[in-house]
């Protein structure tokens, strides 16, 4: 399983229009980021590679 959070505006009648919108250049950046570091820790995980994937994801 692979979480990403996306924060919260800060206000609860703001979530459904800051959870739809487009996220910020910097933030797409980051998870263009952690899904590489997920679909390379899922070829390992695949190939029996059990400590290495989960050593990949926890690190940055």
């Amino acid at each position: 399983r692979l979480r990403l959070g996306i924060g919260h505006p800060g206000n609860a009648k703001l979530v459904t229009n800051y959870v739809l919108k487009k996220a910020p250049l910097e933030e797409r950046i980051s998870i263009d980021h952690a899904m590489e570091k997920a679909i390379k820790a899922m070829s390992d995980a695949i190939s029996g590679q059990w400590q290495k994937a989960m050593n990949d994801l926890h690190t940055s």
